[in-house]
């Protein structure tokens, strides 16, 4: 009961410093905008005053954000020891008071127009908003493990469920190319064997193993995930979502394209991106996965009701796009993990018996930010 308590609070954490860090990029890119502009009045800019807020925000979140690190540190101690003394060396390795003053200086220095110096005090801020992201990353996995692997798989099927989309895209618009886009894992890692190939999506098995994925969802109560908003604003509102349900995972005859789309092969396509879902552990990426795979629901309960093509223009505004920027979102996130990885010891070199101990202290003192 206390692993899984703490699980779900170390997700938060991880998530919520996930945030500050973006928010963080925001300032930077903020300030960056700004001096680009090189403004010789004092007169306030629009980026100006867009970092001035986030400076405001991020100094709330940061200071909450190490208050919840000192309490999980405290209700995990006789628990999950280990977990317990990441987070007691986190809240002891950031000081908020230092890192709201550079912000407060970055903000006011950007007010005058100097933004030479704003910049400076932001990147001094930025090193320990990322540093203290990368120690709740690093106790996360003592409990959740890193999640490399899951997203490689993720990477993959994205490529995958890409060029399916895109291809039907193609198909069905004037000047459209057919995806040509190599598979993720060959760019970089080489694809391995027993990878799907999405040239024949049939052979792909549902990894969850459940033998009706209509009866699966309904189970899982799909997520809690309800129709994207954005639907609300479209001409020509599709079916109810229960409807889109019932319609769009039955497993019928309609030729359409042969695309995930408009052919037979819907109900996997969704079951892959569910998929997908519950291989990313980024809450955000999670929940735009979940909208994607709610609007392609809508589109093929249109097309199976009225028998009218999808609107393919919209479906790559809707769909394709969105897949391409989550696929972009995790790679990036994948690579920060595998960076992280690339100095810490592996165990398929052992160190030798007699510098054992040597080693172990050596990476103690890394790890504790002594010198």
């Amino acid at each position: 009961e206390n692993s899984g308590q703490f699980s779900q609070a170390m997700q938060d954490l991880r998530e919520r410093a996930r945030q500050l860090s973006q928010r963080q990029d925001e300032i930077r890119d903020g300030l960056s905008a700004a001096a680009q502009e090189d403004r010789k009045s004092l007169a306030e800019s629009e980026e100006t005053a867009q970092v001035m807020e986030n400076v405001e925000q991020q100094k709330e979140a940061l200071q909450s954000l190490l208050e919840e690190v000192r309490s999980v540190s405290e209700e995990s101690e006789s628990s999950e020891p280990l977990l317990s003394r990441q987070l007691h060396e986190t809240y002891r390795a950031v000081d908020p008071a230092e890192v709201n003053r550079q912000l407060e200086y970055a903000s006011q220095l950007a007010r005058l127009n100097l933004m030479d110096n704003a910049q400076e005090f932001e990147a001094q801020a930025h090193e320990a908003v990322d540093e203290l992201q990368d120690r709740i990353d690093r106790a996360a996995e003592s409990v959740l493990g890193d999640g490399v692997e899951s997203l490689r798989r993720a990477r993959l099927v994205l490529d995958e469920l890409l060029n399916e989309v895109g291809n039907e895209i193609a198909g069905n618009l004037p000047g459209q190319e057919t995806s040509t886009r190599p598979p993720a894992s060959e760019s970089s890692e080489g694809r391995q064997p027993g990878q799907p190939n999405s040239e024949n999506p049939t052979t792909q098995p549902a990894q969850n193993g459940s033998g009706n994925p209509q009866n699966q969802e309904s189970a899982e109560g799909r997520s809690g995930v309800g129709v994207s908003s954005e639907q609300n604003d479209e001409p020509n509102q599709p079916p109810s979502l229960q409807t889109a349900w019932n319609i769009g995972n039955e497993n019928d005859s309609t030729d359409g394209s042969g695309g995930p789309l408009t052919g037979q092969n819907f109900t996997q396509f969704s079951d892959r991106l569910r998929e997908v879902e519950e291989m990313i552990d980024v809450r955000d990426l999670q929940n735009e996965v979940a909208s994607v795979r709610d609007r392609a629901r809508a589109i093929r309960a249109e097309f199976k009701q009225n028998g009218k093509e999808p609107q393919w223009e919209f479906v790559q505004l809707q769909i394709e796009k969105p897949l391409a920027e989550i696929q972009r979102q995790v790679g990036e996130e994948l690579a920060r993990r595998l960076s992280r990885e690339a100095v810490v010891p592996i165990d398929r070199d052992p160190v030798p018996q007699q510098y054992s101990e040597l080693v172990r202290r050596y990476y103690e003192t890394l790890g504790g930010g002594e010198e």
